[in-house]
């Protein structure tokens, strides 16, 4: 589910904190942290170079797994930390804010792309350790948080200072190894083409004051995130149907019998063309009775407004043996009497079908000899 976000509120959200350490606090008042980081670097995820677009697919399904940056932030802080103070990690995000989503029960900011329907989410793998200088043995630490996760993750730090001020003092020292996974979302109607390369935001440091909603220090020790361009392909199919199938004037005395059939003719020839795009995938195919969807039998009994009687028609794959069978008109995978038509690989498939009268009863009568089918394609 999809929630706006307002713009006098936006801010509040663009500064999203990704970890929070366990912090012990040396005196109130007094705040002398340092932090040294590994070489600066640029975190750079790189998605798949196409990503094809699921047609039944809706709002907030992802698009592609998720993926690991190719390096992670290393940190080193410590120093002296007052009461009330911390060290945290945060994201900065450059790209807009689209909206926030629940995927599995965890929420995210979906962060927009230059594509209609595109958005890209993120979260952050944190592994380190956290120890206070008096003695306390370091505490191992391991996580995933999301970005967008909620915004109490800072009054959640200022809590566990706040509790810890009055129990001991000393100094923080604390380690930590950050990586960034991204991911692709739908977010609606989705425009294809070329998603731009970009930087999703920025890595780093602040030093917080638990007085406060905001940070207490600048972003420190920037490591921008980026990622690739991917090429957005939506997933169609487009069909050429046949037009009216003529199978031609047969002399009543060919029928000798039910069962009898009339011979295979050019006349009852037809064909459909189907054109995938972004489409890899098998395609499976049903045919109907219009008049009768209940059928599925293979013989499609004429119209009532033919005037012919005794007679019905069968549907062949070209150069096939066994008549076709009818079942629901229904996309579902399992329906009734629904094959496999072709498997799709983005191309264009021409399929091929042949068709004629049986004798469905003792006595056949002249006149005009009419039937109406219809066919049903499902991606599976």
């Amino acid at each position: 589910m999809l929630s706006k976000v307002p713009l006098k509120s936006r801010m509040r959200y663009l500064l999203l904190t990704l970890l929070a350490l366990g912090l012990q606090c040396f005196a109130p008042g007094v705040s002398a942290q340092s932090c040294s980081v590994d070489t600066p670097h640029t975190a750079f995820v790189n998605f798949p170079a196409t990503v094809s677009v699921p047609r039944d697919s809706a709002a907030s399904d992802l698009l592609t797994d998720w993926i690991q940056a190719n390096s992670s932030d290393n940190w080193v802080c410590a120093g002296a930390i007052g009461a009330g103070h911390g060290v945290g990690f945060w994201f900065d995000q450059v790209s807009a804010l689209q909206a926030f989503t629940t995927i599995d029960g965890t929420r995210y900011a979906i962060m927009r792309t230059n594509l209609a329907g595109i958005g890209i989410i993120a979260k952050a793998r944190f592994s380190g350790e956290s120890a206070n200088s008096i003695g306390t043995p370091p505490v191992p630490q391991s996580f995933e948080r999301s970005i967008g996760a909620d915004t109490f993750f800072y009054n959640q730090t200022a809590t566990l200072i706040r509790g810890t001020a009055a129990q001991d003092g000393g100094q923080i020292l604390a380690s930590a190894r950050v990586t960034m996974s991204l991911a692709l979302v739908r977010i609606g109607r989705v425009q294809a083409g070329t998603m731009s390369a970009g930087t999703l935001g920025n890595t780093g440091v602040r030093f917080l004051t638990r007085s406060s909603a905001r940070p207490e220090f600048a972003l420190r020790y920037t490591h921008p995130v980026t990622f690739s361009a991917v090429n957005i392909v939506a997933q169609t199919c487009s069909i050429t149907p046949p037009g009216p199938v003529n199978l031609g004037t047969i002399p009543v005395k060919t029928f000798t019998g039910v069962g009898s059939v009339t011979p295979w003719g050019t006349s009852g020839l037809f064909s459909i063309t189907v054109n995938c795009s972004g489409v890899k995938s098998k395609v499976h195919m049903v045919l109907t009775d219009q008049q009768n969807p209940g059928n599925v039998s293979s013989t499609l009994p004429l119209t009532r407004a033919s005037t012919a009687t005794g007679v019905g028609i069968q549907i062949f794959h070209s150069g096939g043996a066994t008549p076709i069978s009818f079942g629901p008109d229904s996309s579902l995978p399992g329906t009734t009497n629904q094959f496999l038509a072709f498997t799709s690989d983005n191309n264009t498939v021409k399929m091929d079908f042949n068709t004629r009268f049986i004798q469905t009863a003792n006595r056949v009568t002249s006149g005009t000899a009419n039937g109406i089918a219809t066919f049903t394609m499902s991606y599976q």
